[in-house]
């Protein structure tokens, strides 16, 4: 009967996927949103702007779906070899400053209305980035060249926006991969033009298991290989991912920006980078900083990243937050509230 036990178990497995997979929950938006949302860029230029007519209903319609405020906003591309960027910029009546969001792989700046409103609430005015593959922006779908592609668009935006009226305050907060677009954009913005503080909230520098997948992700060589409905389960989202049901539900079953792809050549790009991140470890910012990881979180490896952005970032100030998950800026309202006690407090008053 032991001879059999790894075949009966496979067939169970199989089993249950399937029966899991009968019943994971369709996405519950419309195909025309995810399409109506992915025109919204052909209605923008270079210049920052309001669309007219009936590009404004559609574009208040993308605002309203991702809970944006709908007033004092405008939108632009930036264009360069990754194609077209979209971006949005809120601003407030007065202003203390201005704060650029980079989100984390397979987000978009959508997933960021929360802490956008609570920092135009601070007075902040507030820059919002898709990354090239992600969002409103071109690229294929999750995949990048090279980590460096993300951190020259970051750092062409940032010094396109520098006002060259009385200077206030800018600050980079990115999630996760916008962490690391923000280490790599260090690189090529001046010094004299580097960010008055910078915070990052559960930073890719170290992955969790990283030596696992990256040999795993070498089976899929270069291929997009596109993930069957049974992913679409917000039950296969592990909880170190998220620890807030309602946003794993959004994520995977409400969000028409989302792709069900799986992308190699992101993974490859990242393992690339890291690689050469710990052969040349030197700081890239001598500005305060602020940390924030969630000690549940399963993405990013909390512990063998807080020595490494000692390095990085050697005036960082790094927080850990009992229970709270990698998408520790997307945890539930009350949670959330502690998260940014903490960003209120660094920022400058």
């Amino acid at each position: 009967m032991g001879n059999y036990s790894p075949v009966i178990l496979f067939i169970a497995l199989v089993f249950l996927f399937f029966l899991l997979g009968c019943q994971t929950p369709k996405p519950v938006y419309s195909p025309s949103v995810q399409k109506n949302f992915r025109s919204i860029p052909d209605f923008f230029s270079t210049q920052w702007l309001f669309p007219q007519g009936e590009h404004k209903d559609r574009f208040l319609e993308y605002l309203e779906f991702f809970h944006f405020p709908r007033k004092k906003v405008q939108a632009r591309i930036v264009t360069g070899s990754w194609g077209r960027v979209f971006s949005l910029k809120f601003t407030p009546t007065e202003k203390r400053g201005q704060v650029f969001i980079i989100h984390g792989y397979m987000a978009h700046l959508g997933h960021h209305s929360e802490l956008t409103q609570r920092l135009l609430a601070d007075q902040w005015e507030v820059v919002l980035i898709d990354l090239p593959g992600h969002g409103l922006s071109d690229g294929k779908r999750f995949d990048i060249d090279a980590f460096s592609t993300y951190g020259h668009v970051l750092s062409s935006i940032w010094l396109e926006e520098e006002s060259s009226e009385t200077p206030l305050p800018r600050i980079m907060i990115g999630h996760s991969t916008g962490a690391s677009t923000i280490l790599e954009a260090l690189l090529s913005i001046p010094e004299e033009h580097h960010p008055s503080g910078i915070i990052f909230g559960a930073p890719l520098v170290e992955m969790y298991q990283r030596g696992f997948r990256t040999t795993v992700n070498h089976l899929a060589w270069s291929n997009q290989i596109p993930l069957p409905e049974i992913f679409r389960n917000p039950r296969f989202m592990s909880s170190g991912a998220s620890c807030n049901p309602e946003f794993r539900t959004f994520a995977l079953l409400g969000d028409p920006l989302y792709a069900w792809i799986y992308s190699p050549g992101w993974l490859h790009a990242y393992d690339h980078w890291i690689k050469e991140l710990l052969h040349d470890l030197n700081p890239r910012y001598h500005g305060p900083a602020l940390v924030l990881q969630g000690s549940a979180d399963t993405t990013v490896d909390g512990m063998r990243n807080e020595p490494l952005l000692k390095i990085l970032l050697p005036k960082n100030e790094y927080l850990v937050f009992d229970g709270y998950s990698h998408t520790i800026f997307n945890v539930a309202p009350d949670r959330l509230d502690r998260v940014y006690e903490r960003i209120q407090t660094f920022l400058p008053q």
